[in-house]
């Protein structure tokens, strides 16, 4: 299996994180996209950082695409350590029914720019154009849960060939099996793998 990184482009050089592999004619790419806002916000020497990075991660996904649509790929899969805050380009319907699911929430007050706009934004035009099934798995939350929080800025509806799948994270030490099926119309089916050493005695 040949894995190719970003940073083998000279323009690039400094994103070994940023890699590519097909399996299965299933493309798996990985995107530095880093919680904490994605590093926007905090000082102008971070802000700097943020654009290059997010411009990197976005040139990455893209020919990501490319080279699966050019291939006839079945799917994608996109892997980082960041929740992008899927919720925060819902409308505010969508952003209460969200804060009523989690009780815990409640929606923002206003519309601010996080660091993660131009990459959902890309994310969203690419997963349509592809067509075809598109998976984001991430960390960072250290929440487990899988479903469809991508939703179209014309539309306001669920993109229906896109899905999140966030991972176990501490305390929570399990894990998530991921099988491809190429001949299944969704390709990957997701289950939770409970490490029996790592339950809690309630």
């Amino acid at each position: 299996m040949k894995l190719t990184r970003q940073s083998e482009t000279s323009r690039y050089a400094a994103y070994r994180e940023n890699a590519r592999w097909t399996f299965g004619n299933v493309v798996f790419v990985t995107l530095h996209i880093i919680g904490s806002n994605n590093n926007l916000g905090r000082t102008a020497q971070m802000d700097a950082e943020y654009e290059e990075r997010d411009a990197a991660n976005i040139a990455w996904m893209r020919e990501a695409f490319d080279l699966a649509t050019r291939n006839g790929s079945r799917a994608v899969m996109i892997i980082a350590q960041a929740d992008p805050y899927f919720q925060t380009t819902w409308t505010p319907n969508w952003q209460e029914r969200y804060a009523l699911w989690s009780l815990a929430m409640k929606p923002p007050a206003s519309r601010r720019k996080t660091g993660y706009d131009s990459f959902l934004a890309a994310l969203e035009k690419e997963t349509l154009a592809f067509g075809k099934p598109v998976v984001y798995v991430h960390g960072d939350t250290h929440i487990f849960r899988i479903d469809k929080p991508l939703v179209g800025a014309k539309s306001q509806r669920i993109i229906e060939n896109f899905t999140r799948v966030a991972t176990f994270g501490h305390p929570d030490t399990h894990w998530i099996r991921a099988t491809i099926d190429p001949n299944d119309p969704n390709v990957f089916r997701f289950r939770q793998e409970i490490v029996k050493e790592n339950r809690v005695a309630h």
